[in-house]
Parts: C-alpha cells; structure tokens; sequence
C-alpha cells in the first residue's frame, strides 16, 4: 500500500486541515484496527463533510410511463477541503444522472439530476423498488482542483481507482494501519435507496392508491451494508435498453422518417416530369392525327383548329395541376403530423 498512501498524501493532504490531519496521525500512532467495523464511529464522523438531500431515499411517483425527474443536493460540508464526487447506483441502466461527478470546494453545493427513464407499462402496485445510490466523495488539493479536460480525468480514475482498492481492502480485513486511517478521514460515503409512490388522484391531490408496506428491517438494514460491488457509475446519457423509450431512439426514428420523405418526394418529382413529357407526346400525337385525318380537316375554320389545340393544352395543364396538388398534399402530411 505504500504507493497508494503516497498517491493519496500528495493529492489530498495538502488541503486537509488540522483536526482531520491530527486524527490521521492519531489513529496511525495508536494502531488503528484494521477491521472496518472497529472503524464505524469514526466514519459516521468523517462523514458528516459530505452532506446530501434528500438523506435517506429518492421518491419517484407513478405513472412509470414517462421519465421521472427527482434532484439530489450534493454538498461539501468540509471548512477548508475541495472535494471530488461521483454518483454510482445498482441499476445503471434504468437512471440517467446529470453531472454524474463533479468538484467542490469547501461549503460549495451541486444540483444532480436523477432521471427514471420510461417503461412501456407500470410494475405492480405491490412492487418493492430495491434500487439503490451510492454518493462517494474524495478530498482533493489546489492542484486537483486546477486541472482541467483529460489531465482533470486522467488525475481524477487513478484517485478513484486507489480509493477503490484502498476500501476493498478495509472491508476484507486486509488493510494495514495507515490506510484504514487514509479511508476514515479522506473518503466520503452516502448511500440512498429508491421509493416508488403510487399515483396522485387529480380530483383530491393525494394517493390514488394505499400506501404500501414499509420495508421490513432486514431490507432497511440491507442498505447500509450493501457492498460496493453491487454499485456501478452511473450514466449521464440514456442508455438504449429494450424498456426504456430512449429520446435518442425517437430522434433517430424522425431523421429516418425525414430521409425516407426526401427519397419519396423525389421519386414523386421525377415521376411528375415523366408524366408531363408523355402529356405532352401525346397531345402532339393527337394534334398529328387530327391534321392527318381527312382532308376535309384542312378547311376547317381556323377557330376550330384552335379549338382543338386549345382543348389539347387544357388537358396538359389541368393534369399537372392535378398532379402538383397532390404533391403539395404529401408534403403538407409528412412536416404536419
């Protein structure tokens, strides 16, 4: 562990003030056990510098059948430390969280959307949501804090990275002293479980439905000792799933419909002009047989002839308007509806 313990005191100490650098060296000089359970008051302590709302769980109402905002207020409680903080869930598919990570400074806030996505129909009314969130946060120095772009990444999966294997450690008894010190005072940890509400009745504001059982104890107690396996980060873009109706999805699906039109509009053209040479070949075809048909028709009266020829383009024109208006049609029907 002793690159992991240098990786940490030269990437967050630096910012930790006295009391929490005092604790450190305490707990390191007096032979911290390494047994995370030895741990826990401490951490309820350390923890009180990540605070968010709400606490305890995020409550999504019915219906299911579009997506469902809540927001979550992540706050750095720490007088002089900036933090670094990441969302992870268990169902990384079914939730969208905008920022999924972030910075703060000391006493900064963060507003992080938590989107249920759509499903094609509601579960049960007796449906127990077991969805769970888990806020970590990590103590990061000025020079942390200054990064930006892929320097900022690359800085940010190597903490994230040491800070896992740093906590897998304690949880399995394996750490030694000084990290089981780093993990209590450095890394933050708030977890939160998901509630579905049942649907509001519209004509009174309340409950369409009764309220369902609480959960028994051993599925509350169930939270806390969670392990970090089960948490995955979560995505900040809608992931594609066979029950969610992704807004990507129906964008694609618009674009497709719009070239599809295109293609048709422009076999309709094409089809117009075809049709307005033939009209046309045909009208000379006419004219030609008339001429040709008897010579009594070449002392016709002139105002007959002109007849003909005129009654000829009528029928030109009259066609393509035909045809024009039912072009127009189409187009008003494919960008209307």
């Amino acid at each position: 562990m002793n690159s992991l313990e240098s990786r940490f005191e030269s990437s967050t100490l630096t910012n930790v003030n006295v009391s929490s650098t005092s604790t450190l060296q305490s707990n390191t000089m007096s032979g911290v056990d390494s047994n995370p359970n030895s741990t826990a008051a401490s951490r309820m302590e350390t923890n009180k510098y990540l605070l968010i709302e709400p606490d305890k769980e995020l409550q999504f109402r019915r219906p299911f059948t579009n997506v469902i905002k809540q927001v979550l207020v992540i706050t750095n409680s720490h007088p002089t430390a900036a933090m670094a903080f990441k969302v992870r869930t268990t169902t990384p598919k079914q939730y969208c969280v905008r920022p999924n990570s972030g910075r703060l400074l000391p006493g900064a806030s963060s507003e992080v959307s938590v989107l249920l996505q759509a499903m094609r129909t509601d579960p049960p009314l007796n449906y127990r949501c077991r969805d769970k969130f888990l806020v970590l946060a990590i103590v990061i120095n000025d020079d942390v804090m200054a990064l930006e772009g892929d320097a900022l990444q690359q800085s940010l999966l190597a903490l994230w990275a040491d800070a896992d294997r740093a906590k897998a450690a304690v949880h399995s008894g394996s750490a030694d002293v000084d990290t089981v010190a780093m993990v209590d005072n450095l890394i933050y940890e708030r977890k939160l479980r998901c509630t579905f509400l049942p649907a509001l009745d519209a004509s009174v504001g309340t409950d369409a439905s009764p309220p369902l059982p609480l959960p028994s104890k051993t599925v509350q107690s169930g939270l806390s000792s969670a392990p970090v396996s089960d948490f995955h980060d979560a995505h900040e873009q809608t992931p594609l799933r066979g029950t969610v109706k992704p807004t990507a999805s129906v964008h694609s699906t618009t674009d497709q419909e719009l070239v599809d039109a295109r293609e048709k509009i422009r076999s309709l053209q094409s089809a117009c002009e075809a049709y307005k040479i033939e009209i046309e070949r045909l009208s000379q075809v006419r004219l030609r047989r008339a001429e040709a048909s008897g010579s009594g028709l070449s002392n016709e009266p002139s105002a007959i002839r002109g007849q003909t020829s005129m009654k000829a383009k009528n029928d030109t024109l009259s066609l393509t308007f035909i045809i024009i208006a039912v072009l127009v049609a189409f187009l008003a029907g494919v960008y209307l509806f």
